[in-house]
């Protein structure tokens, strides 16, 4: 669990700090991951466990991956826009279950496909990528930093991230101490700010270059 947090930590850092800039390399990989995990979970789901399934899941799973990959590296614009859809939509139901909608399936479903909605038309009519793609990466960076902390010091075990995600895990934590959300806000911002000086000092280096 130690050497996972660590990782952690450093993939946070990482994410944090030049996450939009390395957003075009890491969008398919992250791609590949979510193929991956739909491709072998879905054949799993409709041909059973068995070896033979298990050996098509395999290939499927590696078929689907390559291909979310490929998409998301050719369609790189439209894959971003899917995300800020899906960021909002997720945001939006997370906001209901926080306003105690837990228990009410439908609506913190309806909650989720008009934040898709509204994410979607956003995205398309204010073509903010690059913005998008600091804040969403300095947030989850900063988010990351903080699970491997909490891994560390014990106050989550790696189950709870396996089983809810890294920003769940972490909102849970938060929400229940001011201070970690404020320092998880704070932390993001000056992240946020690394990223934009650092972009617009590389604009700059191009602009003498040409």
């Amino acid at each position: 669990m130690i050497l996972f947090s660590f990782a952690l930590l450093a993939v946070g850092l990482i994410c944090a700090l030049a996450g939009a800039r390395l957003a075009k390399t890491l969008m398919p990989l992250f791609g590949l991951f979510v193929g991956t995990m739909v491709g072998y979970i879905g054949t799993q789901g409709v041909f059973g466990t068995g070896v033979l399934s298990s050996t098509m899941a395999i290939f499927v799973a590696l078929v689907v991956g390559v291909l979310m990959a490929l998409l998301s590296y050719v369609f790189f614009d439209l894959a971003v826009t899917v995300l800020m859809g899906l960021v909002v939509a997720n945001a939006l139901s997370f906001l209901g279950i926080a306003l105690g909608l837990r228990e009410n399936g439908f609506l913190v479903l309806m909650l989720w496909v008009a934040g898709l909605i509204l994410g979607l038309r956003y995205a398309v009519k204010n073509p903010t990528t690059e913005a998008f793609l600091v804040y969403l990466t300095s947030f989850a960076g900063v988010a990351m930093i903080f699970a491997s902390v909490l891994l560390i010091s014990g106050n989550v075990e790696l189950i709870d991230i396996y089983n809810n995600g890294v920003i769940p895990t972490v909102l849970k934590q938060t929400s229940q101490s001011l201070v970690w959300f404020v320092a998880w806000f704070g932390g993001a911002l000056v992240a946020s700010q690394v990223q934009v000086s650092s972009l617009i000092n590389e604009l700059n280096l191009n602009r003498v270059k040409k």
